[in-house]
């Protein structure tokens, strides 16, 4: 999608206008992530911190 215009606070927008302008190649960088442990919490303990 592309932004064609912003007025009284709505935007308009086009795929068409979009369509037209070539597409860029762009190149992932993957960032590695370990862990040493599981990140868990239980329905009961969110209840209690929600004040159930």
């Amino acid at each position: 999608m592309q932004v064609t215009q912003i007025k009284d606070g709505k935007l308009s927008l086009s795929m068409k206008a979009l369509e037209e302008i070539p597409a860029e190649k762009v190149e992932e960088e993957l960032a590695e992530y370990q862990s040493d442990g599981e990140a868990t919490t239980s329905l009961g303990d969110l209840l209690k911190k929600a004040g159930f």
